[in-house]
């Protein structure tokens, strides 16, 4: 998982997403998780998993108890991207990254996001810095930047039936089911809730 690219890390979380809600759901045992975790990697990302150690055992999170925790990662990806597409409005961005001046982009992340510290929950973070979340612009994100990187030649065409693609995949309704989770559960209740994030479908 952390030796993934950008494209296929979310589905990586994934897999321990499908493994997790089945665990808690009761309708998988921890003695078959090795053999759904090779499942899955085949099924997803077309990995042979060579050992328990690079496979189902490679994390520390379960064996800590932290389950629930990844879903985080990918929801963290979705909220990057919209972040950068409205900082874009204000900043522009490539030049301040190519002049090695950071200064405005970390002055409109102090203002939108840091200045805030933990008093909001990550969807009132985001509500607040970019308005109601909406995983198109990571779905759009990663279409147009992979089309630009490996199929320069891409057509407009193409590219929107790519992105059909993305809105229509698993990826989608998780990102929105998680948006949709944080939007309706106030900050007291969050964590103790949290488990019910596995169970949506």
């Amino acid at each position: 998982r952390t030796e993934s690219d950008e494209l296929t890390y979310c589905l990586h979380v994934m897999v321990r997403y499908e493994i997790e809600k089945q665990l808690i759901g009761g309708t998988l045992e921890a003695k078959d998780v090795p053999a759904e975790w090779a499942k899955l990697y085949k099924e997803y990302l077309g990995i042979d998993v060579p050992n328990d150690r690079d496979g189902c055992l490679q994390d520390s999170h379960w064996s800590s108890g932290a389950f629930g925790y990844f879903p985080s990662y990918a929801l963290g990806n979705a909220y990057g991207a919209q972040m950068l597409h409205n900082m874009e409005q204000d900043v522009d961005v490539e030049d301040s990254i190519a002049k090695g001046e950071l200064a405005p982009i970390t002055a409109w992340l102090h203002e939108k996001v840091h200045q805030y510290g933990g008093l909001y929950v990550p969807a009132d973070v985001v509500r607040n810095a970019c308005g109601t979340f909406d995983p198109h612009y990571y779905t759009d994100y990663l279409t147009r930047k992979f089309s630009e990187l490996y199929h320069p030649e891409i057509t407009k065409k193409t590219a929107a039936e790519g992105m059909t693609f993305l809105r229509q995949s698993f990826l989608f309704p998780v990102f929105l089911g998680l948006g949709e989770y944080e939007r309706s559960h106030r900050r007291e209740n969050y964590s103790s809730s949290l488990p019910e994030t596995l169970l949506m479908t």
